[in-house]
């Protein structure tokens, strides 16, 4: 310890002369640290060094003001401290400009050091990216104070609670190092009140690298079971064959997805995998299909491309009735959950007027035309009985009829914009609606009245904004899932609000990987039991979330699920 005090005297005289002007600009300054660790500074590149190896080339300075950053005695340790950094600058703004010189940065990070090694390798002092892969370092070196504590300090910051720490623990396996009866302790010593699980969910990935990812993921999930009925998890991204307009559609199974093809086709995929698994082909259209639906009964699958549609035996593939009667194309479909009839809206015919046509399957005939929307019909749905359906189009209204009469109940008057999708309510209640502009609202069918919305808010994140372009109920009608597209550079995002306060249950990005192709949203789906959510977009690419509990019981069954996910990242960039 003297000879490390000595030479820090001597180096730091040196230093002086240099200030005052008495000696030339020092090419070459070492500190050593301890028996293992020390720093140089040769031809201005400062490199810390373990056992005499060079090890890391130091790189950045963090410095923090006080007087911009108040919160600044809230941080625990230098990882916390780096949300208050910003790398805007960086280009601009140099050391030398701060009055900092090299040989005083050089002096900073000795001085770090030197309190880190004093403090027996409190990972604290130290950015993570530092402290931990060094300290590893040491223990190698054989450092016996570093062997002491390196499995302490994986504790300690696991502990903290402090995510950004914590995942980077498993990303890069250092919470390996403890064995399981050291980590299970460590879960029971963590403090889950101070965790976000909607953060902590984020990248799921980086904790099933670990040997111990699961284990933690299962106790998470039993921590906040009640929270995690709402929480969805990003499965896959799946690059699908090209299709102009990406209709989805689910199997009343909840295991298969089917998906319209530009070729005509119909495609059947597993929804549970982490890279497009096709099941089978059938269905033939002459252009692009443009939508689908299947029957509750797993009995029937409908298609349309352009003004046809057709109906197909689930099971077999085979090509039941083809339904004409619509002047131009069909825009949507609905079967009724009897799955004796199906509900088709297409756009502009005769005089402008639109067309609905509820067709008897069992018959294949024609059974109603429904003629009352004076602009584009956008979407469909029926009642949880049967017995009614709701409309909307692009004259702006919403119409609410007695399904198998004819009958126009109720019309629903208030968005100043397109209706873009519409769903009622198991209880037959309500009638929830979303349109252009970024609303959804909400209304009472027995009394017509709008009785709340929910707005897409904007914030100063979104500086192009984002549009909501479709919307889905959940089985259970408890949340509403909202498909937004932003920018091609910004992609989109899932939104869940729940659908009795309006309040974000969850805010999941969609990343797309453009390569050149137009991949903008264009549908939501989701599943019968409400445990798997898609999001289609023109051309290839399919979303799939599925919710937490399903997820865990996913990766459990595929013990590849983490090699394949980091293949196909890999492949994908």
């Amino acid at each position: 310890m003297e000879e490390e005090v000595e030479n820090k005297e001597r180096l730091q005289e040196k230093y002086d002369e240099f200030l005052e002007g008495k000696s030339s600009i020092p090419q070459f300054l070492g500190f050593q640290v301890n028996e293992y660790l020390s720093v140089k500074m040769n031809n201005l590149f400062i490199q810390v060094y373990v056992n005499g190896k060079p090890f890391r080339q130091c790189k950045y300075l963090l410095i923090i003001d006080p007087l911009r950053h108040e919160q600044q005695q809230e941080i625990g340790s230098i990882d916390e401290a780096e949300l208050f950094y910003s790398n805007e600058l960086e280009g601009e703004i140099k050391l030398e400009i701060l009055g900092i010189t090299k040989q005083q940065e050089f002096w900073a990070h000795c001085s770090n050091l030197q309190a880190w090694a004093e403090s027996d390798y409190d990972s604290r002092l130290l950015h993570r990216n530092l402290a931990f892969p060094l300290l590893k370092e040491l223990v190698e070196a054989g450092d016996t104070k570093a062997r002491n504590v390196f499995k302490d300090e994986i504790g300690v910051r696991f502990a903290s609670g402090y995510l950004t720490v914590m995942r980077y623990l498993f990303r890069q396996k250092y919470v390996d190092y403890l064995t399981p009866e050291e980590f299970s302790t460590l879960l029971d010593e963590l403090d889950y009140s101070k965790l976000s699980l909607d953060l902590l969910l984020y990248e799921i990935d980086d904790y099933l690298v670990s040997d111990h990812g699961r284990c933690f993921l299962t106790r998470i999930y039993e921590e906040f079971k009640n929270e995690t009925r709402n929480f969805y998890i990003k499965l896959a991204t799946l690059m699908l064959d090209r299709s102009e307009l990406s209709p989805v559609a689910f199997t009343r199974d909840n295991k298969y997805f089917i998906r319209g093809s530009n070729d005509g086709k119909l495609k059947m995929f597993k929804c549970l995998s982490v890279e497009p698994e096709l099941v089978r082909i059938f269905g033939s259209h002459t252009g692009a299909v443009n939508t689908v639906a299947v029957s509750r009964e797993f009995k029937y699958v409908a298609s349309t491309s352009e003004e046809d549609i057709k109906i197909w035996d689930f099971l077999s593939g085979k090509l039941l009735y083809i339904l004409e009667g619509h002047k131009d194309d069909v825009n949507c479909i609905a079967f009724a959950p009897d799955s004796n009839y199906l509900a088709s809206g297409s756009i502009k015919f005769e005089m402008s007027e639109c067309a609905i046509k509820i067709w008897d399957i069992n018959e294949g005939k024609l059974r109603e035309t429904l003629s009352s929307h004076w602009g584009e019909v956008s979407c469909l749905a029926f009642s949880s009985n049967s017995n009614y359906l709701v409309s909307g189009a692009f004259d702006k209204t919403i119409n609410f009829w007695e399904a198998y009469t004819g009958k126009l109940l109720t019309t629903f008057i208030g968005h100043k914009k397109p209706v873009l999708q519409v769903q009622i309510t198991n209880d037959i209640k309500k009638v929830i609606s979303c349109s252009f502009g970024n609303i959804i609202k909400i209304w009472d069918i027995e009394s017509g009245k709008e009785l709340r919305q929910i707005r897409l808010e904007e914030t100063n994140d979104w500086k192009e904004g984002f549009d909501l372009i479709s919307f889905a109920l959940s089985p259970n009608n408890k949340f509403i899932i909202g498909g937004c597209q932003g920018s091609l550079r910004e992609g989109g995002l899932l939104k869940i609000w729940d659908s009795e306060s309006g309040d974000t249950i969850q805010t999941l990005p969609i990343k797309q990987d453009f390569r050149g192709h137009y991949e903008e949203l264009n549908e939501i789906a989701i599943s019968p039991n409400g445990d798997i959510i898609i999001a289609a977009c023109r051309d290839r690419m399919v979303t799939v979330w599925t919710s937490f509990k399903t997820f865990l019981e996913f990766v459990e069954v595929d013990e590849n699920y983490e090699g394949l996910r980091r293949q196909i990242m890999i492949k994908d960039f």
